[in-house]
């Protein structure tokens, strides 16, 4: 995701519009062309990180398949690396200022390593929540371990589960203002529920049938992304 899009929309959809198409993408805009006057869509890149068409370099500067992206409270971009194996912090005011959470030499499961980051979160205090393959990883502002589940120390998170202990690739990460963390375990097709308010992961419920796909209103199929509202 090489660029941050404001969108705004003038009235009405491009496509809608007959006679409509999209101009190929230029460096800094890109513009619905709709015929007769007609308003459509209009497109500003507001900002670019990292660097378009030149091969990964292991700096800050530079990305390696970027995936999660999460804005917390004081306007700081978290991006979730997945080839990097990392967790980029970048403060919109001042683009220059990133942290870095994991080692992109060091794609483990273990410690404070993030293998194959995939979605990021903050919770209030401001620590960083990361999903990997199967596991889930608390870290805190300096990058290093607090807790994970499953325990590597007693347990195998490079393992999947469908108990309440395991995952089965786990995606996405939602907060809620009670300190609950949502974690969508897709490949177990449900939503797990953890009380992470202290220093301890406790689970709490689950949303949907573990271990079975479904397509009503009980039954997930591969959830990935998820959100949660200001209503919680």
């Amino acid at each position: 995701l090489p660029c941050l899009i404001m969108l705004a929309i003038i009235a009405g959809a491009a496509s809608s519009v007959p006679g409509a198409a999209l101009a190929s993408p230029p460096e800094a805009r890109q513009s619905a062309v709709v015929a007769g006057g007609a308003t459509g869509l209009s497109y500003s890149c507001a900002q670019s990180f990292g660097t378009l068409s030149t091969p990964y370099i292991i700096d800050t500067a530079h990305f390696n398949k970027p995936g999660g992206l999460y804005i917390d409270g004081s306007d700081r971009l978290f991006e979730a690396e997945e080839a990097g194996h990392r967790v980029l912090r970048i403060d919109l005011n001042d683009p220059a200022s990133v942290l870095s959470y994991g080692d992109p030499t060091q794609p483990w499961h273990h410690y404070k390593f993030l293998y194959n980051a995939l979605e990021v979160v903050t919770d209030s205090a401001g620590s960083v929540w990361v999903s990997i393959p199967h596991a889930i990883k608390k870290l805190d502002s300096a990058g290093e371990l607090v807790v994970m589940l499953p325990d590597a120390d007693t347990g195998d998170p490079w393992n999947t589960g469908s108990d309440n202990e395991h995952f089965n690739n786990p995606f996405g990460l939602a907060m809620d203002s009670a300190g609950r963390l949502f974690v969508s375990d897709m490949g177990n097709h449900r939503i797990q529920i953890f009380d992470v308010s202290g220093d301890e992961i406790h689970y709490q419920a689950t949303i949907g049938e573990s271990a079975v796909e479904g397509s009503d209103n009980a039954h997930f199929a591969y959830p990935s992304r998820i959100a949660i509202d200001s209503l919680d």
